[in-house]
């Protein structure tokens, strides 16, 4: 998922985030872990979207619910739109930031141990 990873970060990102299984609080270590590993920003974020709304267990009870049509409908707007967004943030995100973010200094009064 590095930085000229392409499709292969793209398909890790979404096959990570439909694969998980738990509440959405336990993704957000994972991508902080993927972030100091040097992850593009942009796949972090769309891992984040896809654990969100795409889990397999998630989708499976959507299913039994609202239906398939409904379901496959709603996975084929979202899932390109978090690409796009994330990819459109990742650019409009600066180099500075994405230092600082590594190092956990986006906000200068958050403590740095909770």
């Amino acid at each position: 998922m590095g930085e000229a990873s392409g499709l292969k970060g793209v398909l890790t990102a979404l096959f990570l985030g439909s694969a998980a299984a738990g509440p959405l609080y336990i993704a957000f270590p994972i991508a902080m872990l993927l972030i100091k590993k040097k992850a593009k920003l942009a796949y972090v974020l769309f891992f984040l979207g896809v654990w969100s709304t795409a889990k397999l267990p998630l989708l499976l009870y959507e299913i039994s619910y609202m239906g398939a049509r409904f379901t496959a409908i709603r996975i084929a707007v979202c899932v390109p739109l978090f690409l796009l967004f994330s990819l459109i943030i990742e650019k409009k995100h600066s180099q500075q930031k994405k230092k600082n973010l590594l190092v956990g200094k986006l906000n200068p009064n958050f403590p740095e141990r909770f």
